[in-house]
């Protein structure tokens, strides 16, 4: 007597069977980072907005600043403003210590998250900047916008995709 569909049926029903227990039980590997899609790819600064009002843009400022989140959770910030990360997020408000004529490359690594802001107990999506720094961020089409905090008068970012 052969017994090829008991085996066959065994070779599908204990792989499907281990997705769905891993899928439900599983962790991810330690180091990896959760990244959302919609942020990966290149983002140039056209303003920042305070209250509602458009505060500065490159035109006024002289500022530029290019994001770059890439996939594997690495991030890449081209600016000639004086901020750094983790506060790279955002646009300072003048070129003051690097000079309009002084563009930087820095690196850092970023992740996404959902996290409750500290005033409201509500998830957002936020962006961690080496692990720290939780800037809200929301992105609809083609426009990425960074703000500083759901609790407080937001100060935002406003970047649109380059590529």
């Amino acid at each position: 007597m052969r017994s090829y569909p008991i085996k066959l049926a065994l070779l599908l029903f204990v792989p499907v069977t281990l997705t769905v227990l891993c899928s439900s039980s599983c962790k991810k590997n330690a180091g990896e980072v959760t990244v959302s899609p919609s942020v990966v790819g290149d983002w140039v600064w056209v303003s920042s907005v305070s209250g509602g009002t458009i505060s500065m843009t490159p035109a006024s400022s002289g500022i530029q600043k290019k994001l770059s989140f890439m996939g594997n959770g690495t991030l890449y910030i081209t600016h000639n403003d004086s901020t750094s990360h983790p506060d790279a997020l955002q646009v300072a408000p003048a070129p003051t210590l690097l000079g309009i004529e002084k563009t930087v490359t820095e690196t850092a690594t970023y992740s996404t998250a959902d996290l409750p802001a500290v005033c409201v107990n509500i998830k957002f999506p936020v962006l961690l900047v080496d692990g720290q720094g939780g800037y809200q961020y929301s992105v609809s089409g083609d426009t990425l916008q960074i703000s500083n905090s759901t609790c407080l008068a937001p100060f935002s970012s406003i970047y649109i995709r380059s590529n």
